[in-house]
């Protein structure tokens, strides 16, 4: 599985991802949020600094909740292959 190599905040509660191997887009974080564990990202202070983890290389808020890099990846992938298709999902 490609590395994740840049993570950045968006508007409406996205994210930009970009992986080693070329693939990037965005992912919307907004089901995840509505989730107890992760309603300290509706703090715009704390979803700004979005980050690598530097162990695991997943996404990260530095307060050791992370999301999987390789599960956006696949969703990701799903999402340009969708286009690609021109299937609306």
């Amino acid at each position: 599985m490609a590395d994740l190599i840049e993570v950045k905040p968006l508007k409406d509660q996205k994210i930009y991802l970009r992986y080693s191997n070329g693939i990037d887009g965005e992912y919307s974080l907004k089901k995840v949020m509505q989730k107890k564990e992760y309603e300290f990202l509706n703090d715009d202070n704390i979803f700004k600094n979005v980050s690598i983890d530097k162990k695991t290389n997943d996404v990260s808020w530095g307060n050791g909740v992370l999301l999987c890099k390789n599960a956006i990846y696949k969703q990701i992938e799903l999402m340009k292959l969708a286009e690609k298709l021109k299937l609306d999902i």
